[in-house]
């Protein structure tokens, strides 16, 4: 135990960023962060930027006339740190020749002081050196000095510190431990229910691919139909063999990728491939009808495919190229803790002059002000923070809203190819409208007088204020080799926004939330069913799902931290600055909401 505490404090605490070995002659800079001394002179001089911190990157302020070496060695020693590796290498008895970081020798080596033959009861920092009280008195009396045993009182309690933490963190993992435990347990308890499954199903597959291959060869030994009706059976006898066949040499690779498979993940593809091949089974005999030919075994067939999706409660994704792979949740290792935020929410209505029915289909937030589309009674309307309508604009259909620049918007028209961009200080009027070469609904600031948009056909372009397209994004996902087995859908961009240097793009068909670079490969996606919309934050994604009246939260690396963060009535378009996010309810209300994190 003392021995992994040791390794564990000189691990985490007590190694230089830089070289990753124990600290030698650790020197701090105006930041706070300690390094060894050589490791700082080397690391200065390679560098060709100016003198900055090597972990947070503040700048060092160095004189221009005084050499790197020179000034780093008048950077103050990182006492702390010097006192704490001592005092782990005086509890070391494996250690016996350890050198110190000041002429070689350990604070603790020093005992008495030669001159005045006085135990050392001070330590000088600003000669770096231990000293008695006579030396106080005679050298050092304008210096800053402390007590030893208070440095040592410091050096214990960081000590204690860490090994607390320590603990806290084996107890920790202790409890981690035993959850995989369990969990692999439960997983190998329903990885042998489904290899017997299978094992079975593999046999019987067996019989009846040699049924059907002997019905049909004696079939054919039998035919004596006139010479058109005979071409066109050998034809279709000879299609239904070759699928037969490969339908069976499908069944042998997965066979053989069952034996093999020793992790969760790979069980469940071998699944999934298992039914897919079982659906294509189904195989019609109707060109067969005139001729009284049976196959009993087709339905033999179909009967054992759906005994294998109850037994294997097995779900299949609709989408070709990315398949999603779902099981029991008791498979999965860990269970993700839900990460609650508090807000408060404000609930306001758009009630002008005598419209009943609104369509409130997209929402900007400002500065000071927001901007909300009433896409069925054509109005571009400017809001307070506190629900009073200040101003509104007449469009012809207009549809979604981003910001543009520091006080300007952009809206999309949902029948035209065209883009309509607003000033709203000191009042909300149409600067400039603009002609694209494609009809767009979707769009998003991209920066410098850039617009990021989406087009039904597919496509996400990024365009100029002049409608000029500057660049095209096409999705790029991989293959499949089973690809074919399933039907491909349509994909079409609601909204895509741009985010560092990645695409996050809303897919409104497959209900998917998709994050790509801009050479179009997918980084990650996640099948959100119902998504109607979303919104990028500072720190997190929010999702608004129309059909379950809720709103979830994502990170950026697609992980869901929380699935009903908001209950709301069918939420729809959203936005958000800072702290404050803006949403709208889905047609015909005319309510939206606006909520201050807290």
């Amino acid at each position: 135990m003392a021995a992994r505490l040791k390794r564990s404090i000189e691990e985490d605490y007590l190694t230089c960023s830089i070289c990753f070995n124990i600290f030698t002659d650790p020197r701090q800079l105006s930041c706070g962060h300690s390094y060894c001394i050589q490791c700082l002179v080397e690391y200065f001089k390679s560098t060709t930027a100016s003198q900055a911190c090597p972990t947070c990157r503040q700048k060092m302020n160095c004189p221009k006339s005084t050499q790197i070496q020179t000034w780093i060695q008048t950077l103050p020693q990182d006492l702390l740190l010097i006192g704490i590796i001592n005092a782990v290498k005086k509890n070391d008895p494996d250690q016996d020749n350890d050198e110190a970081f000041n002429g070689g020798n350990t604070l603790q080596e020093k005992t008495v002081c030669v001159k005045h033959i006085k135990c050392f009861e001070y330590f000088c920092t600003d000669h770096q050196d231990i000293i008695c009280s006579e030396c106080v008195t005679e050298l050092h009396e304008k210096c800053v000095y402390s007590p030893i045993s208070e440095l040592q009182l410091k050096a214990l309690s960081e000590l204690n510190k860490i090994d607390s933490h320590i603990v806290r963190n084996l107890k920790y993992m202790s409890e981690i431990e035993q959850k995989g435990i369990l969990n692999l347990v439960s997983y190998q308890k329903k990885k042998d229910e489904t290899l017997v499954i299978l094992s079975s199903l593999r046999k019987q597959f067996e019989t009846f691919s040699s049924l059907i291959l002997t019905d049909i060869k004696t079939k054919e030994t039998n035919l004596n139909w006139p010479e058109v009706n005979m071409k066109s059976a050998l034809k279709a006898i000879g299609i239904h063999r070759s699928h037969l066949e490969q339908f069976r040499s499908d069944v042998v690779a997965i066979t053989q990728e069952i034996n093999v498979a020793k992790k969760q993940k790979a069980v469940l593809e071998i699944q999934k491939i298992a039914v897919s091949l079982l659906n294509n089974a189904g195989i019609n005999y109707s060109c067969f009808r005139d001729y009284k030919i049976s196959f009993e075994s087709n339905d033999m067939l179909i009967s054992s495919i759906s005994k294998v999706k109850e037994a294997a409660n097995i779900e299949i994704s609709s989408d070709v190229d990315n398949i999603d792979y779902h099981a029991d949740e008791t498979l999965s290792v860990i269970e993700p803790e839900t990460a609650f935020m508090m807000y408060r929410k404000r609930e306001f209505s758009v009630n002008i002059e005598k419209h009943i029915y609104r369509s409130l289909s997209g929402i900007c937030l400002l500065y000071s002000s927001l901007i909300i589309i009433d896409q069925y009674n054509n109005f571009a309307m400017k809001m307070t923070l506190d629900g009073e309508c200040v101003e509104k604009c007449s469009l012809k259909e207009p549809y979604q809203v981003c910001s543009s620049g520091n006080t300007g918007i952009a809206i999309t028209c949902w029948d035209k190819n065209m883009i309509c961009i607003l000033d709203t200080e000191p009042i909300l009027s149409i600067k400039q409208v603009v002609k694209t070469e494609k009809h767009y609904l979707g769009i998003s600031d991209a920066g410098r007088d850039r617009f990021l948009v989406t087009s039904p056909d597919s496509s996400i372009d990024v365009i100029s204020t002049s409608g000029e397209i500057l660049f095209s994004i096409n999705s790029r996902k991989q293959s499949n080799i089973f690809s074919s087995l399933f039907r491909k859908s349509a994909s079409v961009p609601v909204k895509a926004v741009l985010k560092d240097e990645t695409v996050i793009m809303c897919d409104s068909i497959q209900k998917t939330l998709v994050c790509m670079d801009f050479a179009g490969r997918i980084l990650w996606q996640r099948k959100i069913p119902g998504i109607s919309n979303f919104a990028c934050g500072a720190e997190e994604i929010y999702c608004t799902l129309s059909c379950s009246n809720r709103v979830l939260r994502l990170t950026f690396d697609g992980n869901i931290t929380d699935n009903t963060f908001l209950n709301m009535r069918h939420p729809w378009a959203i936005d958000t600055q800072g702290q404050t996010i803006v949403i709208t309810e889905d047609s015909p209300s005319a309510k939206y909401h606006i909520i201050k994190l807290e």
